[in-house]
């Protein structure tokens, strides 16, 4: 099968979703492919976004495609992109599940992320990921003020960015390296800034969590030791999805988060193709990701509008 669209946005999460609504009030032909396998299918409660307080990721997700459907220029395909080609300067070929072939001239790459929880080899990782082990703080750490925290530093500067805000809200704050302490100059410097704000270091390899339910009770170190806590902050190994058929394409990625790399227009260096979610920032956060997508549908759009009036 082979179809033509407009505009095809790949990734029906929020920003998928918001790039769509976007295009449907732009009259164009749009196609939205949706592996439905969004990364945040764990959140049960969404925080910080007006007017959505309080509700699931999934909830969200079902009551915005509702009300794309509406327009009838838009349609919804499930599926996975196996590959993009590129056929000309202003022309794509996406080839989905196999052997189902659709063109565009416009790409909005909405595909997200996939968590490797299984690479940090912290066991029982996936049982508390998105309840008591997060991975923003500005929209959790509220329901944890004041209870016992630990920040892992999994990423380059995690520790600079991330703990002055999770020190706030939680006072009992402790950075946890998982073993990763090899006392180089970017090391000591962590560790030292730690010891200034009153902040312990435990430079321990985590084994396991442990805890019942969904709460969080402890960590478990290889040496046997355990430490008590309530909530971890926490940023796992994470893989793009599409990566290899998006690097092959040409589009550049940030080499120290490998994130797809954007402009303020949410343009990659690829023309004809925008990224938005969790795919391009390291931020994660569904009203952040409602606006990067509703910014590349519309960049799209008059990118098409553009071309038209130029013929």
């Amino acid at each position: 099968m082979t179809a033509n669209f407009d505009v095809i946005v790949v990734g029906g999460g929020v920003a998928g979703l918001s790039a769509c609504l976007m295009l449907s009030r732009c009259a164009l032909k749009v196609l939205c492919i949706d592996s439905g396998k969004p990364c945040n299918s764990s959140v049960n409660h969404t925080h910080t976004f007006l007017t959505q307080e309080g509700s699931s990721a999934s909830a969200i997700r079902d009551i915005s495609r509702n009300q794309i459907e509406q327009y009838k220029k838009v349609e919804f395909y499930s599926g996975t992109v196996d590959d993009i080609e590129k056929l000309s300067p202003n022309q794509f070929k996406l080839r989905v599940n196999g052997n189902n072939y659709f063109i565009t001239s416009q790409i909005v790459i909405a595909s997200g992320v996939t968590d490797l929880l299984e690479e940090s080899k912290i066991a029982n990782l996936d049982k508390f990921w998105g309840h008591s082990v997060s991975s923003f703080a500005f929209s959790d750490g509220y329901d944890y003020k004041d209870k016992r925290a630990a920040l892992i530093n999994s990423l380059p500067g995690c520790v600079s960015e991330i703990a002055p805000l999770t020190s706030y809200f939680s006072k009992e704050l402790t950075v946890m390296t998982n073993g990763g302490f090899d006392k180089n100059e970017s090391d000591l410097s962590i560790t030292n800034e730690c010891e200034k704000n009153g902040v312990d270091v435990i430079h321990k390899e985590i084994k396991s969590l442990n805890g019942q339910g969904r709460k969080l009770k402890e960590v478990e170190f290889t040496d046997g030791s355990k430490f008590e806590l309530d909530v971890i902050y926490y940023y796992p190994p994470f893989k793009v999805n599409g990566e290899e058929y998006l690097k092959k394409l040409g589009v550049e990625f940030c080499p120290e988060l490998n994130l797809i790399k954007t402009d303020s227009m949410q343009k990659t260096n690829v023309p004809g193709i925008c990224a938005a979610g969790d795919a391009c920032t390291i931020i994660r956060s569904i009203p952040g990701s409602v606006a990067q997508g509703s910014f590349a549908g519309a960049v799209s759009a008059k990118t098409l509008f553009v071309e038209m009036w130029n013929k």
